[in-house]
């Protein structure tokens, strides 16, 4: 079975302890209230209930569910 667009797109998120940036699946964030660093020696959790975090995944999510439906319709005109 094909992975769906939330599970393929990733996004960058940047650590506010460290400044560093790592990369997660949408679909690791869905749902999720915090993520933790990926940098070793720092590991610190990253609030994903900021308002500008929850509104990114929200669009973010919406737009893979779009790109699916898309993929889909595709696959049926095919």
């Amino acid at each position: 079975m094909p992975l769906s667009s939330t599970e393929r797109l990733l996004y960058r998120i940047t650590c506010p302890s460290c400044g560093k940036a790592s990369e997660k699946t949408v679909a690791r964030l869905i749902g999720k209230r915090r993520v933790s660093c990926n940098t070793p020696g720092c590991r610190k959790p990253i609030d994903l209930q900021s308002p500008y975090h929850r509104a990114l995944v929200q669009k973010l999510e919406q737009q893979c569910a779009d790109l699916d439906a898309l993929a889909a319709k595709r696959d049926q005109l095919s």
